[in-house]
């Protein structure tokens, strides 16, 4: 993968906007986590052409978080280029970050049609398109940057996550055979190996992804996902001591991790430990009301501690929920 110090100059001014949209996603992308990102150069930067005044405007202005100036000189710019796929980009790029996503989906679509080697059009709006729960689109612009060239390492970690989330049979297998395939290049890959023991796990195969994560975290110490997941298998296995001081670790770092919030509840009502099990839960519940299986477990815990009106509200809850009533 290109070292990032070794970008020409105008690569590495363009890189900067890029980054900053990718780790906002990388952020919310359970497989990625929190590892850094490394961007190859866009496509752009590899072309002798220069490109047009406006895009290097439109990218300072970016640099400087001031979107809204960018989307002004982008969209004139896209009048007088409406085929420049760089442009569209950037345009997507921008829009995402005024938080305009559907917007930003039809420049990124665009971007990727006028020129389907965008590498980092297609990413960036798999990435997006994986939030929205699109994962057979994501798969659809994924799956060409893997063949016939090898693919990036975002890029596995993408296709990775994408199958993983959609869930359909057969996906845990086409997760694990894709985490290998970047694992081939990427070997030292902390995400790559959380990607592949996550489906690992959700196939009953707890040991192999025990040994696989016990990796990841001796590569990146901090990986919040990994150290999640660990615990998670901690769980699984009954092992509720080694599973807590690994959840507690994960929300020292990001109290906003959802999945440590649930997983740390989960293993205080196994140590008999139940209010602090609910107090635990109501703060998952804080971040994701929205979350069905929170609500039902704020239920069964409310219903432990006999607090009956309690636990009949939120199993109220968790059938409204469930049937799109709320």
């Amino acid at each position: 993968m290109s070292n990032r110090s070794s970008f020409p100059g105008r690569a590495r001014q363009q890189a900067v906007f890029v980054a900053q949209t990718w780790r906002r996603h990388a952020s919310r992308l359970s497989v990625i986590g929190k590892i850094p990102i490394f961007l190859l150069a866009l496509t752009l930067a590899a072309q002798p052409s220069k490109p047009p005044q406006a895009y290097d405007e439109a990218a300072r202005f970016y640099a400087a978080q001031q979107f809204d100036q960018a989307e002004r000189v982008l969209r004139e710019a896209v009048n007088r280029e409406p085929r420049s796929a760089n442009i569209r980009f950037l345009l997507g790029a921008t829009l995402l970050q005024l938080q305009r996503n559907g917007e930003a989906i039809r420049e990124l679509r665009e971007a990727a049609r006028l020129d389907p080697r965008h590498r980092d059009a297609a990413k960036l709006l798999a990435s997006e398109l994986v939030e929205q729960k699109q994962y057979a689109d994501a798969i659809r612009y994924l799956t060409p940057l893997t063949a016939p060239q090898p693919g990036d390492e975002e890029t596995y970690l993408l296709l990775t996550q994408a199958y993983y989330d959609r869930g359909e049979a057969g996906d845990n297998e086409r997760a694990m055979d894709t985490a290998d395939q970047g694992l081939k290049r990427y070997p030292r890959s902390a995400g790559l190996l959380t990607s592949k023991a996550l489906a690992l796990r959700e196939v009953g195969r707890l040991a192999e992804a025990q040994k696989l994560l016990e990796q990841a975290l001796r590569l990146h110490p901090g990986l919040i996902q990994a150290q999640a997941v660990m615990a998670d298998v901690f769980n699984r296995q009954g092992n509720y001591a080694a599973a807590i001081p690994l959840f507690r670790a994960a929300l020292a770092a990001d109290a906003g991790h959802v999945e440590s919030r649930v997983g740390l509840s989960r293993a205080l009502v196994a140590t008999g430990a139940t209010e602090e099990a609910l107090a635990e839960m109501n703060r998952a519940k804080k971040l994701a009301p929205d979350n069905a299986r929170i609500r039902l477990e704020l239920s069964q815990l409310y219903s432990k501690l006999g607090m009956t009106d309690r636990a009949r509200e939120e199993a109220e809850a968790f059938r409204q929920l469930r049937s799109g009533k709320r």
